[in-house]
């Protein structure tokens, strides 16, 4: 990420590790797991942060039938912001 994807960011009140699930489930619906094996972080923090980006509109989950499997996608507003990330 740039620095001035860095300050889109910190504009939209997300944090860096937001910014880069936004980034990455933009481009198809990620499970918690896998967003915690590519950022690196415990998937404790993961959930935190996905909760939190869901209360800003940012994200949603897929209904999924087991509860241990919760994929994340973009909404429409996350889309808006990943694409002002990418273009900065």
């Amino acid at each position: 990420m740039s620095w001035q994807a860095f300050t889109v960011a910190a504009e939209a009140d997300v944090s860096v590790n937001g910014a880069r699930i936004l980034l990455l489930v933009g481009e198809a619906p990620m499970l918690l797991s896998a967003l915690s094996k590519s950022l690196g972080i415990v998937p404790a923090s993961v959930a935190n942060l996905v909760n939190r980006m869901e209360g800003m509109g940012l994200l949603e989950t897929v209904p999924a039938t087991d509860a241990r499997a919760r994929p994340v996608q973009a909404t429409a507003e996350g889309m808006k912001l990943r694409t002002r990330l990418l273009e900065a």
